[in-house]
């Protein structure tokens, strides 16, 4: 096969996972990957059984399926688990060997496929993803091989299956499947509040009649995969969940209402509108495969995701420290990640609740992996870590180690079950910040193509000059902050982990390369709108220097109305 047999599908394999264009995925690439992905399994001498689920987006059972069998061509034992939540997928690869495999595209546009994939029950790295990529030149079209491999059995037990099951092979059944994730969940909760005891409100416990302060929820599951799940598993808290009110829970493809992606700007009026309706508590809001989280307070009004982020981490901090002999010493103090479009008060927030806080590159694969990390005696143990974009990870050992939005929104419930104060009266204690969203500033489009030394194509090269220049433009930065043709305050504080941070005592802002996408992102933070546009002023003085359409492009951001 030729080497650049699959060059318009290099783009495909991101930083996180595979995603893009349903075009891109021909019967022969999935097949190729399929292949490559299973190959990549067997170099784990451990793997001998692999989960396998998919999302509500149209062509995902499709790739499920072939990964299906592609797997079971290879020996593979496959639990067919059908049409599940990335963190649903990730708990039944926990309840096997830790291997799963989901066909999805998260929160993207209708028109985008993707695949994750656990191996140890840790997410590939940028550089596996890229192995995969280049294994696909190993595979070959032998049609002795395919009929060996369409000839292959695999040793079915009960609760596995091929995709398409036959009597004698056996799905795992939905309600098996949800009613063990819910079960644990309970015991979590269960465990968390044996802490509470001494707890201004009595601990939550199961199985009981719900209490006067329990909630009025309202859930908007975008149409995407939560649908199937989410009445199930919040019903089951009665003492947290008074009445459980669901939007678009119906699994739909198309997502008629947009993309299952509650980050973006619009995305939430319906969320808001049916809080306000209902006189509920709160809303909660998960994407297309369940693994992000955004929350409505009881006026209706979406909380600030840095504000979420800070809520969250608390809850792990304080659940810690009341399970723990721990008090809120520097000698067991727990540490929280946070991702560098995080704002400049997050620090302060996560220290004054009593955690060391840590800043991270952006990618939950990359948090997820930090928690999953073995620990140095000498450092402090990562309790929490958290992404602006909605992902948040609790590693206190009650539940999943994964971003799971549901389980995130059941252990703020908890929290504010033991609050004398509401969401809302808790939301105005934080420091007022006036920011931008996350705004991403498309690149120049380019494809790749391969070569043997994997050389960039003429085309990816059109955009490199603006990356290099970023680049550049930070370690200059670094080596003398002062010496630079824009004159910034002495209070700047530069962070070149992950693209261009500059933090000041009354804002930040940030520009680096996306991950996920062609393009650039750009967010700024304030204490003040006066202050934002200060520090948006310095950015596009610096972009200049890189160029002058993207220095145009960050000067035209806008904080959303």
């Amino acid at each position: 096969m030729s080497l650049t047999a699959f060059s318009d599908q290099r783009a495909l394999f991101k930083a996180y996972d595979i995603r893009g264009e349903r075009a891109l995925f021909t019967a022969q690439f999935t097949a190729a990957l399929s292949d490559a992905l299973a190959r990549q399994f067997v170099h784990h001498a451990n793997v001998s059984q692999v989960v396998i689920g998919f999302d509500a987006r149209h062509y995902s059972e499709t790739l499920a399926k072939q990964m299906a069998s592609s797997f079971q061509a290879y020996g593979f034992e496959v639990i067919w688990l059908g049409l599940v939540t990335t963190p649903l997928m990730a708990f039944w690869a926990n309840q096997y060997q830790g291997h799963g495999v989901i066909a999805t595209a998260s929160h993207s546009e209708p028109h985008i496929n993707g695949i994750k994939w656990l191996i140890n029950s840790q997410s590939p790295s940028s550089e596996q993803i890229q192995e995969v990529y280049q294994q696909l030149f190993d595979y070959s079209s032998d049609t002795e091989r395919i009929a060996d491999k369409n000839s292959a059995k695999v040793n079915s037990k009960p609760g596995t299956a091929l995709p398409n099951p036959t009597p004698q092979q056996t799905l795992l059944p939905k309600k098996d499947i949800l009613n063990l994730y819910i079960n644990k969940a309970v015991e979590a909760i269960t465990r968390i509040n044996q802490s509470r005891l001494k707890a201004t409100l009595p601990a939550c416990q199961p199985n009981i009649e719900p209490e006067a302060s329990a909630f009025k929820v309202v859930i908007d599951c975008l149409n995407g995969s939560t649908g199937l799940f989410a009445e199930a598993f919040y019903t089951a808290h009665p003492c947290l969940c008074s009445e459980v009110i669901l939007l678009n829970a119906n699994t739909d493809g198309n997502f008629p209402k947009g993309n299952p992606d509650p980050m973006e700007y619009n995305r939430l009026h319906e969320l808001s509108a049916a809080v306000v309706n209902h006189k509920a508590d709160l809303g909660l809001s998960f994407d297309g495969d369940g693994d992000r989280l955004m929350v409505v307070d009881s006026s209706g009004q979406p909380l600030v995701a840095d504000h979420l982020l800070y809520l969250l981490s608390r809850v792990a901090i304080e659940d810690h420290f009341k399970s723990t002999a721990c008090n809120n010493s520097d000698a067991c103090s727990p540490t929280v990640i946070f991702d560098v479009k995080c704002s400049h008060h997050l620090p302060t927030l996560i220290q004054q609740a009593g955690a060391q806080a840590q800043i991270s590159k952006t990618g939950s694969s990359i948090l997820r992996r930090a928690l999953q990390a073995k620990k140095d005696g000498t450092e402090s143990h990562i309790l929490f870590a958290g992404e602006l974009s909605g992902h948040f990870i609790f590693n206190d050992g009650y539940f999943l180690l994964h971003d799971d939005a549901m389980y995130a929104g059941l252990r703020l419930l908890n929290w504010l079950h033991h609050q004398p104060r509401t969401l809302s009266e808790i939301i105005d204690t934080l420091p007022e910040m006036v920011s931008t969203p996350d705004v991403y500033l498309p690149l120049a489009d380019y494809s790749y193509s391969v070569s043997q030394d994997t050389t960039l194509s003429e085309d990816q090269q059109s955009s490199q000059p603006i990356l290099d220049k970023l680049s550049a433009l930070c370690q200059k930065l670094q080596s003398n902050i002062k010496d630079l043709p824009v004159s910034l305050p002495s209070d700047a504080r530069l962070t070149c982990i992950d693209g261009l941070r500059l933090d000041f005592t009354n804002g930040f802002g940030i520009i680096r390369s996306s991950n996920t996408s062609n393009s650039l992102t750009v967010r700024f933070a304030g204490d003040s709108l006066s202050d934002l546009t200060q520090i948006q002023g310095y950015f596009v003085s610096l972009c200049q220097s890189i160029s002058q359409d993207l220095a145009n492009q960050v000067a035209n951001i806008q904080v959303n109305q």
